[in-house]
């Protein structure tokens, strides 16, 4: 049994089942929270945010073999940002991105044989906004991270 700070909104474990990722309801001060712990060797960690938690994608170590667990990507509900966290370290990354991000993913290229994660952010907007980041990578280059809009005009989500 593990005590946390606050109401439960959302719970999700990495793929290893090692660390659990908790987003906790709204305190009403304004800002929002999240736990992490990793089951066998720490108690829960609360982490005070700007604002609330919205959606998470956790993404592999980029050497495995070393570093077996990975990192969760944390979307930060009314805001421009994304945070990284490492999942052995609790570091956290702040990522900003284009306006509203409302869902973080990963994708998987095939770039001259050698594998390659990129995570992709679904903004809030009505005619569609995508932005690609290397999570590993996480400084904007100088004209900013590749960005795809206006799939919504053509009828792509439909």
């Amino acid at each position: 049994t593990y005590l946390t700070e606050g109401p439960i909104k959302r719970i999700e474990l990495d793929p290893t089942g090692q660390t659990a990722v908790i987003f906790h309801t709204s305190s009403g001060y304004g800002t929002g929270r999240l736990s992490m712990f990793n089951l066998e060797q720490r108690h829960p960690s609360t982490i005070l945010l700007e604002s609330e938690p919205h959606d998470l994608s956790f993404l592999p170590s980029e050497e495995e073999a070393i570093e077996p667990i990975g990192y969760v990507m944390v979307v930060l509900k009314d805001s421009n940002k994304l945070v990284r966290y490492s999942l052995s370290t609790y570091e956290a990354v702040v990522i900003g991105v284009a306006e509203n991000p409302d869902a973080v993913g990963m994708v998987h290229a095939l770039d001259n044989a050698e594998d390659r994660s990129f995570a992709y952010v679904v903004h809030d907007e009505p005619t569609g906004l995508l932005t690609f980041l290397n999570p590993y990578r996480p400084l904007a280059m100088p004209a900013g991270f590749p960005t795809v809009y206006g799939y919504g005009l053509v009828g792509l989500l439909d």
